[in-house]
């Protein structure tokens, strides 16, 4: 089902574990990818677009995205959408081992801090946590990555968890975020992305 490409890149892992849980995931990925485009496995290309974002290529109006944690992966696949369309998808598990106060001090605006000061320890971690997958699946959809500015992105959760303010194209006009179900213990957030011009209706 892999491409070589793949095929060479699963060779690469040291750790048998890690090897076989890329070869599943990618495997996965492919099988979904097909029982949505009705096409086999193996004759999907899979490529790096705009910002190195893995993207189905010659195939208009599919977007992907995939997140994994623990024995956990999650993939967003949209179909039909418009150019301007991208998603994004992260899944944590509440457990986290983190300094949720360190490093929110870095990623979190001063409304998202404000908001934990009755909070306690287990919830602020908690909290963090949720947030932190709004902010993980909006930059896996613009294709920043790390470089997304997370202190300047402000988060309201709630169901769905909703984007109140945010630079440039991170502003709430081109969002929207959902939570999907999973077994207890995990948060998974997807993220919409309108590029700016083309705001969400």
């Amino acid at each position: 089902m892999l491409s070589a490409d793949e095929t060479a890149r699963g060779a690469r892992f040291g750790p048998a574990a890690l090897r076989e849980r890329y070869i599943i995931g990618r495997g996965t990925l492919r099988g979904l990818l097909s029982d949505a485009l009705g096409v086999p496995p193996a004759e999907i290309a899979i490529v790096r677009g705009r910002r190195g974002r893995p993207q189905v290529k010659d195939i208009p109006g599919v977007d992907f995205n995939v997140s994994h944690t623990r024995d956990i992966a999650v993939y967003a696949i949209g179909l039909g959408l418009p150019a301007e369309i991208r998603l994004g998808i992260d899944v944590e598990h509440v457990d986290r081992a983190i300094d949720a106060d360190r490093v929110a001090r870095k990623i979190l605006t001063e409304h998202e801090r404000g908001r934990w000061s009755s909070l306690s320890p287990d919830a602020r971690r908690i909290a963090f946590v949720t947030t932190w997958t709004c902010k993980e699946a909006m930059s896996k959809a613009t294709g920043d990555g790390l470089s997304a500015p997370f202190g300047k992105i402000s988060i309201e959760d709630g169901d769905p968890p909703r984007v109140v303010d945010g630079p440039a194209r991170y502003g709430p006009a081109y969002w929207r975020l959902h939570r999907a179900m999973l077994p207890p213990g995990y948060v998974v957030t997807v993220a919409v992305h309108t590029s700016p011009g083309e705001p969400m209706r």
